[in-house]
Parts: C-alpha cells; structure tokens; sequence
C-alpha cells in the first residue's frame, strides 16, 4: 500500500497512508505545553499574585504586596525523584513587603538580614545562617533576587547541605550504636524475637516475608555473637 512520510515537530517523521489530505495541520503538542508553562512560570504566576495583592488590613492603616518572586534550585535530582517517588519540584519564594498607610514606613525581613549578612560576609562567618538555614533561607533567597551578596549566600546554601546530610548520618549512626550496631530493620526483630514471637507472628508483624525474618535472625545472632534467641533478652528487655 502507498504511503507518504510526514514530519511531525522537528524531527519525528511518520507514515502516512490516508487518501484525504488533512485540512489543519498537527501542531506540536509537546511544544504547545512548554510554551503554557513557561509563559505561567515567567507571566502567569505574577498574574495570579497580581490578582490576590495588595492586601489590606480591615482598619486600612496596613496593606501586605509583593515585591518579586524567584525559583530555587530542586531540592532533590531527577535521579532521586525517581528512585524515591518523590515529586520533582522548586520552591517558589515570594517577596512580600508590609505597609504602614498612615506613617509611609515599609517593613522588610530582609533588610536586617542584609545588615548581618554585612557584618558576616568580611570574616567568612557561615555557621550561624547554616545553623537556622530553615528559618533564614526564604529571606537570603529574597536577597539573591535583589543579586546582593550572591557568593556568601551560595556558600551558605552549599554548606548546609552538606550539614544537614552530615546531622542525618549522624543520627543514623547513633540509632544504630543504641541498637548494637544492628540495623533498623534487624532492630526491631531482634525486639520482637526478645519477647518470643515467632518467626510467623514477626513477619506479621512487619509486614515482611518469614523466610527475611529467618535471615535477619542469623545476622543478628552473628553481630551480637549469641547462639540462642534467649540471649536476646540481655540485650532487649
């Protein structure tokens, strides 16, 4: 049967058996729904904001706006979504600025954060922002956006990653040392084991297969160096 090859986007071609030639052309679907988001994360999101801003309080005197907003980087890779079932996202961080109508004041977080952030920046003093990054970060995002002390901010940023990884393995590590060097899992059948469950009654449990618990059991007898599950109770009361 004839056919013809038609070019579907930029590259894809696509055999063609109709006798009837199309009236409207097929666009681009995958590109069409590129453009919408990046016209809503570049226009539409201010539009939304636009829209909801200024709020103002019910005497008048104070009125909440936005200034500007900005993305920060994923928090986690695709990689990481994917191995996690995690939604791969950024955070959108907006720029709010409170008015006093009667006294024409502005009160911005950010200026006081500039102002430590100038006392800090000269010595390299990053522990105190790494330390409180979860409260801090939105306000040393608002200053990225206005470009004032990029560098200091980014090495805030990096190191705090690399702090909070480490506090994670650390308590990871004193879980385990608690435990007797056993793993979470191994943990908690040795406890069960200690109480004299089954092998049965644990996987029911933990909702794990009896045959895991049977190898847990060898490795937790092996890592404590004991050759009956009534030792267990020596160590899990």
């Amino acid at each position: 049967m004839a056919y013809k090859l038609k070019k579907f986007g930029s590259y894809r071609e696509r055999a063609d058996f109709s006798k009837v030639g199309n009236s409207l052309e097929l666009q681009d679907l995958l590109e069409i729904q590129k453009k919408s988001y990046e016209w809503f994360r570049t226009e539409g999101i201010k539009e939304v904001l636009s829209d909801l801003f200024p709020i103002e309080s019910f005497s008048g005197n104070l009125s909440l706006d936005f200034g500007d907003y900005v993305f920060e980087t994923p928090r986690h890779s695709i990689k990481e979504c994917k191995d996690r079932n995690l939604t791969y996202a950024s955070p959108l961080i907006v720029q709010a600025r409170l008015f006093n109508n009667e006294t024409g004041e502005v009160l911005k977080a950010h200026k006081f954060m500039k102002e430590a952030i100038k006392l800090a920046e000269p010595d390299n003093i990053y522990m105190p922002f790494v330390h409180n990054y979860d409260a801090v970060s939105e306000l040393m995002a608002e200053a990225v956006i206005n470009r004032d002390y990029q560098r200091f901010i980014k090495n805030v940023t990096r190191i705090s990653k690399g702090y909070s990884k480490g506090i994670k393995a650390i308590k990871k590590a004193g879980h385990m040392l608690a435990d007797y060097g056993l793993t979470v899992r191994e943990s908690d059948v040795a406890k069960l084991a200690a109480k004299r469950y089954s092998n049965k009654e644990i996987a029911e449990h933990l909702f794990i297969a009896e045959s895991t618990v049977k190898s847990n059991m060898k490795v937790i007898f092996n890592k404590l160096q004991i050759n009956s599950r009534a030792e267990l109770k020596n160590f899990f009361e």
